[in-house]
């Protein structure tokens, strides 16, 4: 071989390798896709046993690849409120399975598409990775518009009878407006997401005025959740890239363009076909699915709620979308059984519920409160409070209905209280009853001993008048940790002449040990058994005498004794009541006794009235319930709503109240106030002698009414509801005809 032989050879290589670079240069620059992230959500299934809503969504990174999750943040938000939705009631996941589409290709039947090629990429690219259940239907288009053909499920059939024969067509190609017919056929239905894949190499026709714009597709196909996947070929036509890139973009989609230039031919497009048409089943597979709480939203008048949800990506990009979820009204209430009522015990007791709910027993719970606290959460209507499970004292309990989101689907409407006694023996460790002058110890024993238990009273009274209870020996002796109070009487006898003068022999008396309430009028935390005992002196009180002279002495009958005149005592002045005599000193101490009982109420009331106004001026530190209330005010045929944002809400005839009840004389200035107090709602008049009614029953003065829902109260000509801010229509809620 010659040296210039060999050299032209290697010059005609490089040439040939240089042709070759520059036309992947090329492919590089000339071939892209949309480059745009995607997000739309299609559907939303309301979930009755968790009050949940379920909406699927698609969601593709600019890749067209499923979106990982540390990239994005998912807000959701209720359009009517402009509120979020806490995260912690917001989850999301990414959908291990999408569900079935509706799809339409539009296809480019042009003379200079590779339209079997195409096919051929179609049958065996795209075809066997779409689901079972996946619709899909084909509209063909050059010159004209062929007429959709039907929705197959069955894949192959479409292909081969509707495009295995397919011809090229002539004539001035019909793009835009097939893309806008395939989306008005879709948006006929939208209860499934709905794709259309667009196969061309045509672009807009020139001088047409009658073409739409790729703004007005998008936008259309966009409203009726309508994703557009175009795929430009440059082959022997040159598409719009710029136009099919808007239409996918508006709608969501997203774009391929297919551009080799000089270096392509219809055997290689195909093959770039069916590698794109692979890759589209990447990007329908990128679905999402978004769990909302609903507890809390309120649906409009068709049971709906619009929901904005807000994708924030790492890269600083938002994406944003709506969607419409239902919410059907559920009836739900719960109810203690009509024999619980307060009461006091030291034994078990039973406590019943009623329920009634649209959902099933399986999707509800039963939670009882005591004191706010959750002690049993199960599908039992029936909770045993059982006094030695708590420390002495008096609790309040409550009822809830949930659902397996937990979410309160219902509450009692009211309180029963239960005041707890605990067992209190009373038993007496030295000296003896029949002593009456020595020494005795009594002791009293409480079965659960809580170190804030005030002391155990021993008390002392006279079987005649139990009701006049007189303080024993100390009174009140503090409880030690073992539980055991120990008192002791140095001498009973005197202590009995003390407290009952004039008190006759073998006059039977009780002593009694109890641990009494923390609070005014509540019953003891604890009571024991009653002692009983009879009284004897110490000496006769009055001399017997017997006939001839004979008294006796030391109990042996004397002869012959001398025996004085018997000294009248002149009988003491005093009331006589019910034909017996009542002497000064008895007359005294149940004089004394009234005076002192009096004194008491007098006291007590002033110390609630005390107490009351510091609960209204000294708001607590406990937070609003998430649960929000309402008031809704009803005076001259007028209504209005207001929702209780603050701890304090005032009433009353004055501009500067929270809420103006108008100018009714019956109303005071400063009439009344709603409070937040120990995570409750009260009421309480302002004045001393103001009048509020609480569902029918008058309230004078300072005092507190506790509020639950619904309760309605009046002051003056003024009707007031208190109940949850769900509650928007009240005209039912009249308890009572004032």
């Amino acid at each position: 071989m010659k040296r210039g032989t060999f050299i032209s050879r290697w010059i005609v290589l490089i040439f040939l390798l240089g042709l070759l670079t520059s036309g992947l240069s090329a492919q590089t620059v000339r071939s892209r896709t949309s480059q745009q992230e995607g997000f739309l959500a299609y559907r939303c299934d309301y979930q009755t046993g968790t009050n949940t809503a379920l909406i699927y969504a698609t969601l593709h990174d600019a890749n067209g690849l499923p979106m990982p999750p540390e990239r994005y943040t998912l807000v959701v938000a209720s359009a009517a409120t402009a509120q979020t939705i806490p995260p912690q009631r917001v989850n999301v996941t990414q959908a291990t399975r999408r569900e079935p589409l509706r799809m339409i290709i539009v296809l480019d039947i042009t003379d200079t598409m590779p339209l079997q090629n195409v096919v051929r990429a179609i049958s065996t690219q795209l075809a066997p990775q779409l689901e079972v259940s996946d619709a899909v239907a084909l509209i063909t288009f050059g010159g004209t518009i062929a007429p959709i053909t039907p929705f197959y499920t069955d894949k192959n059939r479409l292909i081969n009878e509707n495009m295995l024969d397919l011809e090229p067509s002539f004539g001035d190609n019909r793009l835009y407006e097939v893309i806008q017919e395939a989306v008005n056929q879709l948006s006929l239905q939208q209860d499934t997401r709905q794709v259309v894949v667009v196969i061309t190499d045509s672009g807009r026709r020139e001088g047409s005025t009658d073409q739409p714009s790729a703004a007005e597709i998008g936008t259309r196909a966009r409203n009726a959740k309508v994703q557009l996947y175009p795929l430009g070929i440059h082959l022997y036509d040159e598409p719009d890239d710029d136009e099919l890139i808007a239409l996918a973009t508006t709608s969501q989609g997203y774009a391929w363009i297919y551009d080799e230039g000089a270096r392509s031919n219809n055997e290689i497009a195909g093959l770039a076909v069916a590698d794109r048409l692979d890759s589209l089943v990447d990007t329908l597979n990128s679905e999402i699915r978004i769990v909302v709480d609903m507890q809390g939203q309120t649906p409009d008048a068709n049971g709906e709620v619009l929901f904005g949800l807000t994708v924030q990506l790492d890269s600083g990009l938002i994406l944003n979308d709506q969607i419409v979820c239902p919410l059907p009204q559920l009836n739900h209430s719960i109810a203690f059984l009509p024999g619980v009522t307060d009461t006091t015990t030291a034994a078990p007791l039973n406590i019943g519920v009623t329920i009634q709910s649209d959902l099933t027993i399986e999707q509800t719970s039963v939670v009882f409160r005591v004191n706010d606290e959750p002690v049993q959460n199960s599908d039992s209507t029936t909770f045993t409070f059982n006094p030695s499970d708590f420390p002495p004292g008096t609790y309040s309990l409550s009822a809830e209905l949930r659902d397996t989101n937990d979410n309160i689907l219902a509450t009692t409407d009211r309180r029963v209280t239960i005041a707890t006694q605990q067992a209190l023996e009373l038993n007496i460790i030295s000296g003896t009853l029949s002593d009456l002058s020595n020494p005795i110890q009594f002791e009293a024993v409480i079965t659960r001993f809580d170190a804030s238990l005030p002391p155990v009273r021993f008390t002392i009274n006279a079987l005649l008048n139990p009701t006049l209870i007189y303080p024993l020996g100390q009174g009140a002796v503090a409880i030690k940790a073992d539980g055991r109070a120990i008192m002791t009487v140095d001498n009973l006898r005197t202590e009995v002449e003390r407290l009952f003068p004039g008190i006759n022999s073998g006059a039977e008396l009780q002593i009694n040990a109890f641990v009494p309430a923390t609070t005014p009028l509540a019953p003891p935390l604890a009571v024991s058994e009653i002692i009983t005992f009879a009284y004897t002196p110490s000496a006769p009180l009055v001399q017997p005498t017997v006939a001839n002279n004979t008294t006796f002495i030391g109990g042996t009958p004397t002869s012959n004794a001398t025996v004085n005149p018997a000294v009248v005592v002149p009988a003491a002045p005093g009331l006589i009541i019910a034909g017996n005599l009542i002497d000064p000193v008895t007359l005294a101490a149940i004089a004394l006794s009234v005076a002192l009982f009096i004194i008491n109420i007098l006291l007590f009331r002033q110390v609630g009235r005390a107490r009351v106004r510091r609960l209204i001026n000294n708001p607590d530190n406990h937070d609003l319930s998430d649960r929000l209330m309402s008031i809704t005010v009803r005076r001259e045929g007028m209504k209005q709503t207001h929702v209780l944002t603050k701890k304090t809400v005032t009433l009353g005839r004055g501009t500067g109240n929270d809420v103006n009840l108008g100018d009714d004389t019956n109303v005071s200035r400063e009439h009344g106030v709603i409070m937040w107090r120990r995570k409750r709602w009260w009421y309480s008049n302002r004045k001393p002698r103001l009048l509020a009614r609480i569902d029918g029953r008058r309230h004078y003065g300072f005092f507190l009414g506790e509020l639950e829902p619904v309760t309605e109260l009046e002051i003056g000509n003024a009707k007031i509801f208190f109940h949850s801010s769900n509650q928007q229509d009240v005209s039912d809620m009249t308890k009572t005809n004032l």
